[in-house]
């Protein structure tokens, strides 16, 4: 009983037809290659979004370096102008206080005069001894102002200031 199997239509039968060659299995590519290829775009994306961020860090920084520049050299300018006023102001002081302003001011503002001659004042042989002494305690006088024919002026003008001080 033997039987004799004929292949079906189509099939390919398992050994190989005489003068025919067999192709070689195409070869797939390893799983872990596209794997590798994954990781590596992965890690170029990373590393484009990394210096990315970084470029915009360093402008941020360099455009607050700049808004911070801006305001000291508003600062500068405003102590520049603050130390140039400060100037002006200590030249018209010294103007102020230089002798010949003095005099002026007191001759023509306050009326008064140049003393005609000076008077200076010469220490005794025993001032310094005089100094050390106390004066006794004395009860004070009281006076009462003798009544005037003349009203006594509310305010000194500059001509009862001069005749007072001849």
């Amino acid at each position: 009983m033997a039987t004799a199997t004929r292949p079906a239509v189509g099939a390919r039968s398992a050994a190989p037809r005489p003068g025919t060659r067999q192709r070689p299995a195409p070869k797939r590519a390893p799983l872990r290659v596209v794997e590798q290829r994954q990781r590596r775009i992965r890690v170029g994306i990373i590393a484009i979004g990394v210096v990315t961020a970084i470029m915009f860090a360093i402008v941020i920084a360099q455009t607050m370096v700049i808004s911070q520049q801006g305001h000291i050299d508003s600062l500068n300018r405003r102590i520049a102008q603050a130390e140039g006023r400060a100037e002006d102001l200590r030249v018209e002081l010294a103007a102020l206080q230089s002798p010949q302003h003095v005099t002026t001011e007191a001759a023509n503002r306050l009326g008064m005069i140049a003393a005609p001659t000076p008077l200076y004042l010469l220490p005794k042989a025993n001032d310094d001894e005089r100094a050390a002494e106390v004066p006794p305690l004395s009860k004070p006088k009281v006076t009462t102002p003798a009544p005037s024919a003349t009203p006594a002026p509310s305010a000194t003008t500059p001509t009862t200031v001069a005749k007072a001080a001849r």
